[in-house]
């Protein structure tokens, strides 16, 4: 039973197309040991059969959760904004419905919230998982790779979002009256944890919290789709806080690395190759993605015709260092 004592938690949960994950998603939710919270769920007019399971959960479980239908599709940022009206609590947790959530999530956030008064924002770790087979590709954060970190709104101009969203809790009184920026019809969440760490610290919980699934359909796996209004929401970074244009360099560099990488992956070596140059370009002292002189060997190899290899053989690296960090825990 909740306390007066136990700040409202409002769940922030996007879906669509969700119908193979929501019930799993949602589950880990009601499974949480936190008590005072409220579900709401936007469903952006999926035509699998998602919206008929979140209205059966709405039906189970009155007064938790909540269910926003749509007969058309709104859009990433859109259908965010239209829950976030929706959401009454003191805090906001974020969460996509074909992620998980392990056990004591809330109720760990909640209590470093109550021990750091001046934050905003806290995440938690996050385990990737392979959506087929169930089986943990590697961890958000590790002594390897993307390390924790906390403190301001510098932060978010280090690198692109360096967290999962939905191992992000917010205060709602930092978030600006705007909600998401419309300019950005998909993309919007790291402008959106800019503009929250405006207004007060971020921290971090360590321990893995929060899983999120890889499969065909994530939206950042359609990275050239992204590129154009992951480079706009930094325009629009940079036209709010211009004290931090000469640092949004390094998310730019990181972005069209990152693309490249993808581009890599899918086989067009050509193309990853002209957005490796971009990235040196934006930046050439590289960003936390590819850091010098990795983004400089990048570009080289694509010269000279050694991308395959040269992908191969990071391949194997990073197995490794993976296999190393899995160990650690």
């Amino acid at each position: 039973m909740a306390s007066v004592n136990d700040p409202r938690v409002s769940v922030h949960v996007l879906t669509y197309q969700h119908r193979d994950f929501i019930r799993q998603a949602l589950d880990s939710v009601l499974a949480q040991d936190y008590p005072n919270l409220e579900i709401v769920v936007g469903d952006d007019a999926s035509t699998d059969g998602t919206a008929a399971i979140i209205a059966e959960y709405e039906r189970a479980h009155p007064g938790v959760v909540k269910a926003l239908l749509s007969d058309r599709n709104l859009g990433i940022t859109a259908n965010a904004n239209r829950i976030l009206e929706q959401c009454t609590g003191e805090f906001i947790a974020w969460f996509a419905g074909d992620d998980e959530w392990l056990p004591g999530k809330l109720s760990a956030q909640v209590a470093w919230f109550a021990k750091n008064p001046d934050a905003v924002l806290c995440y938690t770790n996050t385990e990737i998982f392979d959506s087929e087979s169930g089986r943990p590709l590697r961890l958000q954060h590790d002594r390897m790779r993307n390390r924790f970190r906390g403190g301001g709104i510098e932060q978010m101009f280090r690198s692109a979002t360096f967290f999962a969203s939905s191992s992000v809790m917010t205060r709602r009184s930092a978030i600006p009256s705007h909600g998401f920026d419309a300019r950005v019809r998909n993309v919007s969440d790291w402008l959106l944890w800019v503009d929250v760490a405006s207004r007060g610290r971020i921290g971090y919980v360590r321990d893995v919290y929060t899983r999120y699934r890889l499969h065909s359909a994530n939206i950042m796996k359609r990275f050239d789709a992204a590129l154009a209004e992951q480079l706009v929401a930094i325009g629009i970074a940079e036209s709010r806080y211009p004290q931090y244009v000469g640092a949004a360099k390094r998310i730019r560099a990181d972005i069209l690395f990152a693309t490249g990488v993808e581009r890599l992956r899918s086989g067009d070596t050509a193309g990853a190759a002209r957005m490796f140059t971009y990235a040196v370009r934006a930046r050439w002292m590289g960003s936390p993605y590819a850091p010098f002189p990795l983004n400089l060997v990048a570009v080289a190899a694509g010269r000279l015709g050694l991308l395959p290899l040269a992908w191969r053989m990071w391949i194997r690296v990073r197995s490794f260092l993976v296999r190393a960090s899995f160990a650690r825990r």
